[in-house]
């Protein structure tokens, strides 16, 4: 999946109660090193919190890198340059997830974080969660949030704390 654009993408209503981890869009590489992806002209709408043990495995849209066979395994993955641009995210549990919901990815030998995300001309609203978390810190939440061109009703939260509504 290199320099790939994905376009005109509708999601509206993953909303099964019994499964963990509902996901509108879900980015979730493995075994390989991969860039260049865009997500654009889309809408993801109406994703419910489903039953995970962790609240931000539900989310409208996850972009990650996996590493499934140990840190450093065989199937490790690395995913650069992602541009999500003019993505509507409502009426969601949680917004757009950047990397893995329960990775550590703070220490060397540690799984490989996306890198080089950015969100442009974007909106986020009525979802009952985070807008935007940034797991990986894969992107400048403070740029995401200064761009007029985003626009968010609420909270913008990364691991690194709270930022403040726009």
């Amino acid at each position: 999946l290199d320099d790939a654009t994905l376009s005109n993408i509708l999601v509206d209503g993953i909303t099964d109660d019994d499964y963990g981890y509902n996901t509108g869009i879900d980015i979730n590489l493995k075994d390989g090193s991969y860039e260049n992806i865009t997500i654009e002209d889309s809408v993801v709408s109406n994703i419910t919190k489903g039953t995970p043990s962790d609240d931000a495995a539900s989310t409208a849209v996850a972009i990650k890198a996996r590493d499934d066979g140990g840190y450093g395994g065989k199937y490790a993955a690395t995913l650069d340059d992602v541009t999500i641009d003019n993505l509507s995210v409502t009426d969601s549990f949680n917004g757009l997830r950047i990397g893995e919901f329960d990775t550590d990815y703070s220490g060397s030998g540690e799984p490989t974080a996306p890198t080089n995300v950015s969100v442009i001309n974007s909106q986020f609203r009525n979802n009952s969660g985070y807008h935007i978390k940034d797991v990986a810190n894969a992107t400048d939440l403070n740029t995401v949030r200064a761009n007029n061109n985003n626009k968010f009703d609420q909270i913008v939260t990364s691991n690194l704390g709270l930022y403040s509504s726009i």
